[in-house]
């Protein structure tokens, strides 16, 4: 896997192991874990995760901080899902 988006707390700035049974669209970015879910997750963490995603070459489009379907893909294309 490239640079990892999984191991690290955008609050701390230390590094997180995620738990096993996570779901591979799942992500530990600050203080909640960041997911597909309806309502739609919004913020700052997951502006921040789009535009790592972005930065490594996975395209989830505008980092807007909606964790929409997107990036959904994104992520899922980054953990190999």
């Amino acid at each position: 896997m490239p640079e990892t988006l999984l191991k690290y707390d955008l609050g701390s700035g230390e590094s997180v192991t995620p738990e096993p049974t996570q779901p591979e669209t799942e992500l530990i970015l600050g203080k909640r874990v960041l997911k597909l879910k309806s309502p739609n997750m919004t913020g700052d963490d997951v502006k921040e995760m789009q535009t790592r995603l972005n930065a490594l070459g996975y395209s989830c489009g505008t980092a807007d901080g909606v964790f929409g379907k997107k990036t959904g893909q994104a992520r899922m294309q980054e953990t190999g899902a």
